[in-house]
């Protein structure tokens, strides 16, 4: 199976696993315990470590994710330090996942991570619950457990849906062949454009997804 259809396989089958489980909402409650900087510092430097060893995803592009996760949590006074973290841990494993040919499991494995991590520090079982959350409902579910889980996913849409992160794949993404590429590009585009459950993140992106569109048309 080549990549595309690898990458296809895979995000299928999350989603299929994510509508099916059940799903909870937590109170507020978790906001009573800060988020310690050491953890958003130790998640910052493990998720680009993992950049710069595999390059999936590009540094740039979770760039990209943390900064419109910021600007959402502001807008919707949700828990900025939460979303930050989820953001930088929910493809902590991809690049793993990726090389041993478990893509579809990625989610999974970036939790088991992200519960290693996470096991260090006191920050209560409301907060490890909501931020694990956040990394299984990142590829979109049909309703949200937290407006953090739903603000990571549509902060992750902007990775492919906005021209600054169509930009920065064309120039990190280097182990694909040009119209493979392309393929992927769409792929994504689609696939985050499908996710976004945010009114607003829609209206701001409708624009630059639809010249995106065009521009990988115009590439085939």
């Amino acid at each position: 199976m080549d990549n595309i259809n690898l990458l296809k396989a895979g995000v299928a089958q999350w989603q299929s696993n994510a509508f099916v489980k059940r799903r909870r909402r937590f109170d507020s409650s978790h906001r009573l315990h800060m988020i310690p900087e050491k953890l958003i510092k130790e998640a910052r430097k493990f998720a680009f470590e993992q950049a710069r060893l595999f390059n999936a995803p590009p540094a740039r592009l979770i760039e990209i994710a943390v900064q419109k996760g910021k600007e959402i949590s502001e807008k919707l006074k949700a828990d900025a330090g939460l979303v930050e973290l989820g953001i930088l841990l929910m493809d902590s494993q991809l690049g793993v996942a990726l090389k041993e040919g478990k893509v579809n499991e990625h989610v999974s494995m970036g939790e088991i991570k992200t519960r290693e991590i996470l096991e260090k520090y006191s920050i209560g079982d409301i907060m490890k619950e909501n931020i694990l959350t956040c990394i299984r409902e990142h590829h979109g579910v049909a309703k949200f457990s937290t407006i953090e889980s739903e603000i990571c996913c549509n902060a992750d849409c902007y990775k492919f849906c906005s021209i600054g992160g169509f930009v920065a794949s064309i120039r990190y993404i280097r182990d694909m062949e040009f119209t493979e590429l392309m393929s992927y590009l769409e792929f994504k585009a689609d696939e985050k454009w499908n996710a976004l459950s945010l009114d607003f993140c829609k209206d701001e992106l409708r624009e630059q997804f639809n010249l995106i569109k065009r521009v990988l048309k115009d590439c085939k």
